[in-house]
């Protein structure tokens, strides 16, 4: 796991994924590069504003960005020395994981209470 700032962190696994016929990962939640071995990446990414998910197998990468867990568009193709394992990079978390990294910040603290009032008055 690497940590690049308060909110965007990148963790990277050497697990080999399940591959189709022609050697390519096959689609994960939501039809995206995150597999159902990887359900906590995926939760994380449901809680990210944008994730890239990156699985290798046996020299070819793959490459998709999310937003939350949709994915914001097609698999990229790219070669690699790796053989197996993902690399998935949270560029930015939601808003409300960041109150609870910032609680000092009027703004956040702010939101916080908006949201708290929105999930009160909520009809259940």
């Amino acid at each position: 796991m690497e940590i690049e700032s308060d909110l965007s962190f990148t963790v990277e696994d050497d697990q080999r994924r399940t591959a189709d016929e022609q050697g390519r990962p096959l689609p994960g939640f939501f039809d995206s590069l995150l597999d159902k071995e990887r359900w906590a990446p995926a939760a994380a990414a449901a809680l990210s504003v944008r994730t890239v998910v990156e699985p290798w197998l046996d020299g070819r990468g793959y490459r998709q960005e999310l937003a939350g867990v949709t994915p914001a568009g097609a698999w990229e193709e790219f070669g690699t020395s790796r053989l197996s394992g993902t690399r998935t990079t949270r560029l930015r978390l939601h808003w409300a994981l960041s109150a609870a990294a910032h609680p000092l910040s009027e703004r956040v603290r702010r939101r916080r209470a908006d949201f708290n009032r929105m999930a009160i008055d909520s009809p259940a």
